[in-house]
């Protein structure tokens, strides 16, 4: 009896020890609708308001799953640090095989309740520029 018991135990711990949380624990995670952008057209930043018209979102899952209509044909995200996110084209996508970057960094803050993310390669804003991010 004494020996069923130990066996149990170890194995408890055992399954215990070797499961791994593959949950992504970020505050990116949840759903981000663009509120406006930070733009240049040579001179200094000014702000644009996005448009009431469509909705434009994200959504980073805990799984690491991307969503949203912000960034079309992204289909999921790994966080490279403290301040970069890398999201990754859908490879179903209809135009993967043509897409030229299979996947962008983005660098990400906040600020209050506000998401802040701009291009942090391939493809970055020589003059800057930043997508505004509210959580809905």
């Amino acid at each position: 009896m004494k020996t069923t018991f130990y066996t149990l135990f170890a194995l408890a711990i055992l399954s215990t020890i070797s499961c791994k949380d593959t949950a992504i624990h970020s505050p990116l995670v949840g759903r981000w609708r663009v509120v406006g952008y930070y733009l240049s057209s040579g001179g200094p930043q000014y702000y644009v308001p996005a448009s009431n018209q469509e909705i434009q979102y994200i959504q980073f899952k805990d799984n690491g799953l991307f969503s949203g209509n912000a960034y079309k044909n992204y289909a999921s995200y790994s966080i490279k640090d403290n301040r970069t996110v890398v999201i990754n084209y859908e490879n179903t996508a209809p135009d993967y095989a043509s897409q030229p970057y299979k996947s962008i960094s983005l660098y990400f803050s906040f600020r209050n309740d506000t998401l802040s993310m701009s291009p942090a390669g391939p493809v970055v804003c020589i003059e800057g520029c930043s997508t505004r991010f509210v959580r809905y």
